[in-house]
């Protein structure tokens, strides 16, 4: 379990890491060093334990790595099982960096926006969806990223919106935190009959 951190007691490094991983705490977080992804913490736990790969250990810390040139494999892997992956890269050349190397996340890879011919069928679409309400009015809205294919309806009843989710099965869906504690039950429903990765974020961000 990765524990509560505080980065003035950090190496530059993994201070470094860490304003990374803030910035994606719901992803497993790829941070590049050198020729190698690390994931520390239960990211590193996780990715050993999905990726059959060694748990290793630096100075007490939990630590798992991955060669760059075969990481697009592994995020393939981890992005199938349903896992967002967040890829921090060195943003500048080490050569000419004062200092630490400068390292930004760069991409974030879900299950809905993945684009790699290793997990999107040419013979299906690969969705991601966004639900929300507005009085009593239901909205959905889906893009298929790989087909540039984008649409919007909207539901009068929360039944019929469930069923067009359904039916164009969806990868992803995000919802806001209102949305998932009122229509919980039912999207679990619809999840155990097709299954999907749903991300609930703050109201504030459909508003």
């Amino acid at each position: 379990m990765t524990p509560t951190l505080d980065p003035s007691k950090m190496t530059p490094m993994m201070a470094q890491w860490h304003s990374c991983k803030q910035l994606a705490k719901d992803a497993v977080l790829f941070f590049r060093m050198g020729d190698f992804y690390e994931a520390f913490y239960d990211d590193a736990e996780l990715v050993a334990r999905e990726l059959e790969l060694s748990l290793t250990q630096r100075q007490g810390t939990p630590m798992a790595g991955v060669p760059h040139h075969s990481a697009e494999s592994y995020i393939d892997r981890l992005v199938a099982k349903g896992y967002r992956v967040a890829v921090a890269e060195q943003v500048e050349d080490p050569k000419q960096a004062k200092g630490l190397v400068k390292r930004e996340i760069v991409r974030v890879v879900t299950p809905g926006t993945a684009l790699s011919t290793n997990l999107v069928s040419e013979k299906s679409n690969n969705y991601f969806a966004a639900l929300c309400t507005a009085g009593q009015v239901f909205g959905l809205a889906f893009v298929d990223l790989s087909t540039a294919e984008f649409r919007v309806i909207e539901f009068y009843e929360a039944r019929d919106l469930l069923n067009e989710l359904a039916r164009i099965h969806p990868s992803e869906c995000l919802v806001s935190r209102r949305f998932r504690e009122r229509y919980g039950v039912l999207l679990d429903e619809l999840r155990s009959q097709n299954p999907f990765a749903l991300n609930v974020e703050e109201d504030w961000h459909f508003e």
